[in-house]
């Protein structure tokens, strides 16, 4: 409690004292000791100067802090009153300040500089003013800030870098000061002499600096240093550039290494309370680290002079690289958030460091040399390499290894984090032909060292535990997501246009421990599955697709239906389909149907013209007939539910959700084609890129655009690269699609129609109209068919498989024909075996034929001109030969033998009679495979 007697009789005496320091008469003037020639008497005032100066303040600091002076005239007054005892030149007695006078002013400001509370007291104001209290008087907290600044201006040496300390822990310990103050209370503080001299106080005693508790005006406490090192960065910004320009790499040397000790701190306390600050509060913060420019102001001042003479330039960008790799943790923290919401809360770091040229490379190379990896592979390596040269011995360690060295996680994971993020805006020219910001040789080593690594992480004997041991490493996690999530853009890259050579994607499994079946020891079943989830790539195709189909086997055994109590038969779907309304039966029949009832046995029977069921049973033919015709239907762009682009790759049309029933149709026809894969039977139909990946559960880019409109594709990648004015193309964020002949508008952000396309927005507007094309437009059709396709297969069995995969699984392999596993998995009926001499003939034959002609013969026979995926053995129904009995009755005008070969496709079956002679039977074969004559159900 302060002295409130004393108070009360320095308020009489302040209008005395004003009233003579502005008084030019000498005689009798109270300042006028100052040159009194009696030192007896001159001592003594200077005593008493000082003693007032200590008055002034504690009267200042009672009106502010008790607020007792509604009107503020004590504030005034006392401001006013130490204004004068402080500046001789106010002194109007003296025409001319003379040394004995000024050596009284240094008293005085020695006084209030380094023995009165008047820091305390700046401290509390500027504080009241960050918080917008109530009571907050900018005109007081103005007057005390000069008042503060002052010593700085006259005093000198110790005494000044003493004065500089207080300041700095009273009053720039306050989070985020320049942020909260007005604009004019920061330029009394950013001048050139006085940010000078509070950054040489600041580096010189930052160690006494963490003795004091940061004055904190949010929800989230940061250290002394980093509330320090904010202020000052923010301050030396508003300063004139005649300030000493040395001092800046120092300064945000103090910052970054604050920041680095804080986070480090900060983000395991916050994970381990479970528990999260305010994210506005955390962005003001860090805003300097949340601004391009500031960014590159880092990387500069890290590689200065002045700080490499002490620390290595790699030192200093790896200190960048921990404290983004930080903050990025935190704003996820601090945000709550997961999955796509812990994207979506680093966007704004990512922004920073993504678009920010040659960070990319620097964080690589970093990373490789921390690694002891190399940073490219030569061509001539590459292409003489074996395949141990793509699976690096020095990641064998997994992440878990990495995840050991902070600093090393720091960058690697950064660097995946940030070249993910660029991957996302870079179009395929960029990528491959202009190559940035990798070559391709630089590109197949990360490529092998990402493959490698996450390979290794989850084969080791120990991975499994991490799941169940998070607390312990809990970067370990994090860091194998954010490696495994760029390695898989770089595979879909590869997928779309190779730029890696196939044994790259194999080498770890082939050179490595090999994963077997058996659920014993540490690479059973859940090793295979932690593979296949995260990088099935490194599984060869054949082996994925074998693992596929043991899965729909085992769902089929899930699902088998149960006897019927009665008749001792299984419960089949019967379905029947009437000639020529095809689609519109299945509709009926399987719209309203469970996932248990499609993945069961269906009993299809067909209805032709005249009404009558046609004769036969299903033994997995009409099946394939009723799928192969409801997709022939259904694809065909004249239904209104399909279109093609200009390569003949099919996708849902935007227009169907306006056909009657449009979305249902499209639904039905998902459940038809997950019908045909569930059932492994062969669909020729080709998959637009966007929409194959939308199946997959796999967002579309830019890149994936030209399998939707390659103009629109085109025009848009110029836009991008246009060096002109974008504002002179007269583009806004709109875009327009006819519906029924009438033109319809979209914004493709809110207010978009407002906002014209400039240089500084084009790229954002490229990336939302493909947005828009590929995703949003389309978004209720290609769920719909989704949603069918789903329901007969599970979307996680397709994740093991690539966009070009998938297509394979749905219509073949596109690989040589295996004559030896066709014959060998061959039936034969109407009499025929394979020794028969018609048999052998026609082995022979087909051994002769050329690729072309293979393809030509599959599609006659089972309407699909590639084989299975894993072999004839999957050949639903399997492939039949059977024989056309020669028949001599005088009513026919021609002999058997001059019959052309027939098919039934729906049976996979080959109609053959019986030549004798190998040309007559080569001859007769070419030419129905060449006409596409002679198809008939039988």
């Amino acid at each position: 409690m302060y002295n409130q007697q004393e108070v009360a009789r320095l308020r009489g005496g302040m209008a005395l004292i004003i009233k003579s320091a502005m008084d030019p008469n000498p005689s009798g003037n109270y300042f006028s000791y100052a040159e009194h020639q009696d030192p007896n008497v001159r001592e003594p005032w200077k005593y008493q100067l000082q003693r007032l100066v200590q008055l002034g303040v504690m009267a200042l600091e009672f009106a502010c802090k008790e607020g007792k002076n509604p009107d503020g005239l004590v504030q005034a007054g006392s401001i006013r009153l130490i204004e004068i005892l402080t500046h001789a030149n106010s002194w109007n007695c003296f025409s001319k300040v003379s040394s004995q006078t000024a050596a009284t002013e240094q008293l005085c400001l020695q006084q209030l500089g380094l023995r009165t509370r008047l820091y305390p007291i700046a401290g509390h104001l500027v504080r009241e003013q960050a918080l917008q209290a109530k009571d907050a008087n900018q005109h007081a907290l103005e007057g005390v800030l000069r008042l503060s600044l002052r010593p700085l201006f006259k005093l000198s040496g110790e005494e000044k870098r003493t004065v500089a300390v207080r300041f700095l822990e009273e009053v720039l310990t306050t989070a985020s000061l320049v942020t909260h103050l007005p604009v004019g209370l920061v330029e009394v503080i950013a001048s050139v002499e006085v940010v000078d001299a509070l950054l040489d106080a600041a580096l010189s005693s930052d160690a006494s600096l963490e003795n004091v508790n940061p004055k904190d005006c949010s929800n989230w406490e940061g250290s002394t240093a980093l509330c320090v090192a904010f202020n000052l960065i923010n301050l030396f910004d508003k300063a004139t550039k005649e300030s000493k320009a040395e001092i800046e790499p120092r300064i945000y040397l103090i910052y970054l290494q604050a920041l680095r000790k804080h986070f480090a701190q900060g983000v395991d306390d916050l994970r381990a309370a479970n528990s999260k600050p305010e994210y506005e509060s955390v962005l003001l913060q860090m805003q300097p680290l949340l601004n391009r420019s500031w960014f590159q102001r880092f990387l500069v001042a890290t590689h200065s002079s002045s700080y490499t003479e002490k620390v290595e330039a790699q030192d200093s960008f790896v200190l960048v690289a921990c404290v983004y790799y930080s903050l990025i943790e935190l704003l996820v923290i601090c945000h709550g958030a997961t999955g796509k919401e812990a994207v979506v809360a680093m966007i704004p770091a990512l922004n920073v460091l993504a678009f920010t040229p040659g960070i990319q490379q620097s964080l690589w190379f970093q990373a490789a040399k921390m690694l002891r990896i190399p940073g490219e592979i030569p061509a001539e390596v590459a292409s003489a390499a074996k395949v141990a040269v793509w699976d690096i011995e020095e990641l064998h360690g997994g992440v878990r290894e990495i995840t050991e060295s902070g600093p090393l996680s720091a960058v690697f994971g950064l660097f995946c984090r940030t070249y993910n993020h660029l991957l996302l805006v870079l179009d395929d020219d960029d990528f491959f032909d202009r190559q940035e910001p990798f070559t391709i040789p630089q590109l197949q080593a990360i490529t092998a060292a990402l493959n490698t690594l996450v390979y290794r992480s989850i084969i080791r004997t120990e991975a499994p535990k991490w799941k169940n041991n998070q607390s312990e490493e809990s970067q370990f996690p994090s860091l194998l997501s954010d490696a495994t999530t760029l390695l898989r853009s770089l595979y879909d890259r590869d997928c779309r246009r190779s730029f890696c050579p196939p044994d790259l994607w194999l080498a770890p499994a082939d050179c490595g421990p090999q994963i077997g079946t058996d659920s014993s020891g540490p690479c059973g079943k859940e090793i295979i599955s932690q593979v296949l989830k995260t990088c099935p790539q490194t599984m060869r195709f054949e082996e994925r697709a074998s693992i596929f189909r043991e899965t729909v086997i085992d769902a089929k055994l899930r699902h088998r239906p149960h006897p019927m109590p009665f008749f001792g038969q299984d419960m089949v779907v019967p379905i029947t389909i009437h000639r020529g309304t095809e689609l519109e039966d299945a509709y009926s029949h399987l719209l309203g149907l469970s996932t248990d009832r499609l993945r069961t046995r269906w009993m299809v029977s067909f209805v032709n013209e005249q009404g009558l069921e046609e004769a036969g049973l299903d033994g997995g033919g009409l099946l394939k007939e009723l799928l192969t015709e409801v997709s022939k239907k259904g694809f065909d762009p004249r239904y209104g539910l399909f279109e093609s682009n200009a390569d003949g790759e099919i996708y849902p049309s935007p227009a169907a959700e306006n056909v009657e029933h449009g979305l249902e149709l499209l639904e039905v026809m998902g459940k038809m084609i997950g019908k045909a894969v569930f059932e492994g039977v062969l669909v020729e139909v080709s998959l637009a890129n966007f929409f194959a990946a939308n199946l997959l559960g796999r967002y579309s880019y830019l890149d994936s655009l030209p399998s939707f409109d390659k103009d629109l594709h085109r025009n848009l990648v110029r836009l991008k690269q246009y060096e002109g004015d974008a504002a002179e193309l007269c583009l806004d964020f709109t875009i327009e699609e006819m519906v029924f002949g009438k033109r319809v508008v979209h914004e493709l952000r809110p207010g978009g129609k407002d906002i014209p396309v400039t240089n500084e927005n084009k790229l954002q507007y490229v990336h939302l109209v493909a947005h828009w094309k590929l995703n949003k437009s389309m978004g209720k059709v290609m769920g719909a068919f989704a949603r069918g396709f789903y329901s007969v297969v599970e979307p996680q069995w397709l994740q093991i498989f690539s966009v070009k995969e998938l297509t394979q699984l749905l219509s073949g392999g596109h690989f040589e024909v295996d004559l030896d596993d066709l014959r060998a998995h061959t039936k034969y009926s109407g009499g025929y075996q394979d020794g028969s001499r018609a048999i052998r003939m026609f082995w022979k034959v087909l051994s002769t034929f050329s690729s072309e002609e293979m393809q030509r013969f599959l599609r006659f026979v089972t309407s699909c001109p590639r084989p299975p995926l894993l072999g004839f053995k999957h050949l639903t129904p399997p492939f039949t030969i059977h024989k056309v009995v020669e028949d001599t009755t005088p009513l026919l005008q021609f002999s058997d033998l001059e019959r052309l070969p027939t098919a039934s496709t729906c049976n996979n079956m080959l109609k053959l009679p019986n030549y004798r002679k190998e040309s007559t039977l080569r001859d007769k074969m070419l030419y129905a495979i060449g006409a596409n004559a002679g198809f008939d159900l039988s």
